[in-house]
């Protein structure tokens, strides 16, 4: 496995050892891109957590209306890349709550400065950026660590490892797809 699977592994597994083991929500925050990028770990977690519960909120909703039920056994993963002040408040917000605050980010910021936890992220934006790398992957990574940790995932060795394969195949597909894409747009 890769690093970065490595530290995502060790991040949830400290926020257990300092939670004492009781946390048991998850709540994925952000903004615009940053915010869509939950939707696979969001997917994820409803299809395979039986006693962990997991939702998605954007930041000025976190912000306006927190859950009654954040506290110390919520884990807040909020991403932003470059710590946009509406994200910024959202983990000030969860952390004023009690609740366990990882940020996921490009460039330090604020964000990174309320965080209990960092992890640096790539855009894909960039070319050269590496899908496993991505927010999106980054906390697929979280959702399956947590689904492992609380109810178990059969599969979870496997598909850690599977994320070290998905950026060649996606170079493969761009490689691939480009000039098909380039020719159906040059039709009249």
């Amino acid at each position: 496995m890769n690093k970065i699977q490595t530290t995502v592994g060790s991040i949830i597994q400290r926020v257990f050892k300092e939670s004492n083991e009781s946390v048991r929500r998850v709540v994925w925050i952000g903004a615009g891109g940053s915010f869509g990028g939950f939707y696979a770990a969001q997917y994820f977690m409803t299809r395979n957590a039986v006693t962990f519960s997991s939702e998605m909120f954007t930041s000025n909703e976190f912000v306006m209306a927190p859950p009654a039920y954040v506290g110390d056994d919520t884990l807040a993963v909020v991403c932003s890349m470059r710590g946009t002040k509406e994200t910024c408040e959202a983990a000030r917000v969860a952390k004023s709550l009690g609740a366990h605050v990882v940020a996921l980010y490009v460039d330090p910021s604020e964000l990174t400065e309320i965080a209990d936890y960092q992890v640096k992220y790539e855009s894909l934006a960039l070319d050269e950026s590496k899908t496993e790398l991505s927010n999106t992957s980054i906390a697929l990574m979280m959702a399956m660590e947590l689904v492992d940790r609380t109810d178990g995932y059969a599969d979870h060795d496997v598909a850690m490892s599977a994320f070290d394969n998905v950026d060649a195949i996606y170079r493969r597909t761009v490689g691939t797809t480009t000039p098909l894409a380039q020719k159906w747009a040059e039709k009249k």
